[in-house]
């Protein structure tokens, strides 16, 4: 209940701020400040979060313990996504940094999710620019949306997710810029922190652009309900485990070392759908890059796709390597129908997305 509460006050503060940045009697440069105040408020406040959820106590354990930084070093294994006590390896690095300065847990908290929603923000201005996207209130805008739901989840409970989202956009500007050490040096970093929450990858094609396909205003309604139908009832919770079980099994058949023992072992499930969900994101990105076509509505197109996250992840914890898939089809839809269509179709999202968030905030209070 506590955490329930906590969570509406959230929403409902981002909400605020979210109005605030559409009011078109306030500049841009005032928009910058206000966004600058939410991002330092909203982590102030998410420092003060309930200690009793489940993701937080893990990061909790992490940080209060008293290993040294070569037990760590020698005691990560790679087979479980480059993971120490279930966090990866680069975060955990992180993590005790910072408490080498003195910095307590609720002290760490605040200041990774300000780090986090700050990277963040360069990065998609970053990222805009070299798209030659005119950085504007819409910009913000799209960033706002992110972080009202999203990002709350980033910045709050699965704290490296945040700090691994932002640094992947920015590894994605620097790529475009043609540095490829800097774009290397940043996704290796970006992967250090999170190999799961670099599912952001999924939604760079989304930047990159899109093929040409024509979509009916029916076919995009159905797609849109099968995919909320999808993240309500949790289904990928159900089809990740059987696929990983599948490939565990046929793996434990072979002559590599560690997976006879391991078939039934949560954990390295886990990290085998950390491993299945970067090589899904890098094929996608092979075949959706067209770069004799780089004048698609961007802005639209990311906004829908973090849209659907916003009302997927957070109130569900979904298993992402199939759900990420489907989070594809809300930008393909968008960028692929004509402009008139799209009106309907968003207002259509924005019920789904609504009713989705009460229905969810029902079951968790009753």
């Amino acid at each position: 209940m506590t955490y329930n509460i906590f969570f509406c006050v959230f929403i409902l503060f981002s909400i605020f701020t979210y109005m605030m940045l559409l009011n078109g009697k306030i500049s841009v440069k005032h928009k910058r400040l206000l966004l600058l105040i939410f991002v330092v408020s909203s982590s102030f406040f998410v420092s003060f979060k309930p200690m009793e959820v489940k993701d937080t106590a893990r990061y909790l354990e992490v940080f209060g313990s008293n290993h040294s930084l070569q037990y760590i070093i020698n005691n990560y294994d790679v087979r479980y996504g480059n993971r120490y006590m279930g966090l990866d390896i680069g975060f955990v690095l992180y993590m005790f940094f910072i408490k080498g300065l003195g910095i307590t847990f609720r002290g760490f908290v605040f200041v990774n999710s300000i780090i986090s929603l700050t990277i963040f923000i360069v990065g998609i201005n970053s990222l805009c620019n070299e798209i030659k996207t005119k950085v504007n209130v819409d910009i913000l805008r799209v960033a706002m949306l992110f972080m009202i739901m999203y990002g709350f989840h980033y910045s709050a409970i699965v704290l490296r997710g945040g700090l691994s989202i932002g640094l992947g956009i920015c590894a994605v500007a620097e790529s475009m810029k043609k540095k490829k050490k800097l774009w290397l040096i940043i996704l290796l970093l970006a992967l250090s922190m999170s190999v799961q929450s670099m599912g952001l990858l999924n939604i760079i094609p989304v930047f990159i652009c899109m093929r040409d396909i024509r979509i009916s205003r029916k076919n995009a309604m159905i797609v849109l309900t099968f995919v909320f139908v999808w993240f309500l009832f949790n289904i990928g919770s159900i089809v990740t485990p059987v696929i990983a079980q599948l490939l565990l099994r046929f793996l434990s058949w072979s002559p590599l070392v560690g997976f006879s023992t391991k078939v039934n072992d949560a954990d390295y499930r886990v990290g085998l759908r950390d491993w299945l969900m970067w090589i899904i994101s890098v094929i996608l990105i092979y075949f959706s890059e067209d770069k004799n076509n780089r004048k698609m509505n961007l802005k639209m197109s990311m906004t829908c796709g973090m849209v659907l996250l916003c009302f997927g992840y957070p109130f569900r914890a979904f298993s992402r390597v199939v759900d990420y898939l489907f989070v594809y089809s809300v930008p393909v839809i968008y960028v692929n129908m004509e402009e008139h269509k799209r009106n309907s179709v968003t207002r259509y999202a924005a019920l789904l997305a609504t009713l989705g968030m009460i229905a969810i905030q029902v079951v968790a209070i009753y």
